[in-house]
């Protein structure tokens, strides 16, 4: 009996024990839960504005977490949805070889050397020091000097070849068609007034693109792609047309009204001639084969030169045939078709093949002298 008492007793002790250690149980284990955590089913959970640790041993705030991956105080913890992403405060960028946030003018120094500035988004050259030839760095102006001596004479003569062909051309024609010699001093107003303006046309185009945001060395919307290059044709065709009526404005150039048409092709010209000295610059300061140049030059001579002067040449003929007819309507008309063949060849260079593009150039080529001759017979009349 008296062994049955004691076993009652052990059992009513452990049932109790039990039940107190029920009781206990989750002040136990908030007890074993690190700081900045609570329990909860069971398992610890870090408190609002905590995160665990890598080692999941301890609550962090995302700061520290941030911190321990990466030992810089310009790091900041940012919150994705769910997740953290650790990054550099403003002003600054991660650079994985120094493992550390530098400003971004240090990015620049890094990458272009010394004397540039940096923003966000690109590099640049502190005032007084241009880029060099292939923008790897930024030189003085007497390095400049010295490298554009260097790389731009034969840029000058490489783009100079194919314009002496098409003066003569050019020359030529006007003595066929019209009877009409070439004046030296004439030509050389117009040509270096086409040269003068191109860097200024340019300026305006990046300008016209930045406003807009159009980058059109990428793949754009056939419609924003219409659009650009519209626009790019239109800024180049009418201010090589302005150009050619402010000339005529101050100086008597003209004896009579065909000379609108060739002295407006010959400011083409100039234009054209800028380009292709920019283009074999480029090309020969990259450090490429020379022969590479000159086919390039060679392909202009039939595409990008011929467009300059088929497109001014167009509008000379509607300006003349405007001032033939004293009808304003026909120079408007003959703008807009001169900036639309000039963008559509813009087009086509992004999808059809140099002989296409060279097929489509002659069919114009052949319109601009029927156009010609037309503007003779008349001429012929008004004279008879």
């Amino acid at each position: 009996m008296r062994n049955f008492s004691l076993i009652v007793i052990a059992f009513i002790f452990v049932l109790g024990s039990f039940f107190v250690a029920v009781a206990t149980t989750e002040n136990s284990i908030d007890y074993i839960c690190p700081p900045d955590s609570y329990l909860k089913n069971g398992l610890c959970y870090c408190e609002e504005g905590f995160i665990w640790n890598e080692e999941k041993s301890k609550c962090i705030t995302p700061n520290e977490w941030c911190h321990n991956r990466f030992p810089d105080e310009r790091i900041r913890a940012v919150q994705e949805q769910d997740e953290y992403g650790c990054y550099c405060v403003s002003g600054y960028i991660w650079n994985d070889k120094l493992k550390k946030c530098i400003t971004y003018t240090e990015s620049c120094h890094l990458l272009y050397g010394e004397h540039t500035i940096g923003n966000k988004d690109y590099c640049d050259c502190e005032k007084g020091y241009p880029w060099n030839s292939d923008k790897s760095q930024c030189i003085s102006r007497a390095e400049a000097f010295i490298e554009y001596l260097h790389f731009g004479t034969p840029a000058f003569i490489l783009g100079l070849m194919p314009i002496l062909i098409w003066f003569l051309i050019v020359a030529l024609l006007s003595k066929l068609i019209f009877g009409i010699k070439l004046s030296i001093k004439r030509s050389l107003v117009f040509f270096g007034a086409g040269m003068i303006i191109t860097p200024f046309i340019w300026l305006l185009e990046n300008y016209l693109l930045d406003l807009f945001q159009i980058n059109i060395h990428q793949a754009l919307p056939l419609v924003v792609s219409v659009g650009a290059y519209l626009m790019i044709a239109g800024v180049e065709e009418v201010a090589k047309f302005l150009t050619a009526q402010f000339i005529i404005i101050f100086k008597s150039f003209f004896s009579e009204i065909i000379d609108v048409v060739i002295y407006l092709v010959i400011l083409a010209l100039g234009f054209a001639f800028a380009e292709n000295i920019l283009i074999a610059y480029q090309e020969i300061s990259l450090g490429n084969d020379f022969s590479s140049a000159i086919q390039i030059m060679s392909m202009r001579f039939m595409s990008a030169n011929l467009l300059h002067i088929l497109s001014s040449g167009i509008i000379g003929c509607f300006w003349a045939l405007s001032l033939f007819k004293n009808k304003e309507y026909y120079l408007h008309f003959g703008v807009f078709f001169g900036i639309v063949l000039h963008a559509i060849f813009n087009i086509a260079i992004m999808n059809l093949t140099n002989i296409n593009l060279i097929s489509l150039l002659f069919f114009g080529s052949m319109v601009l002298l029927l156009a010609l001759g037309f503007l003779e017979k008349i001429r012929a009349s008004s004279i008879d």
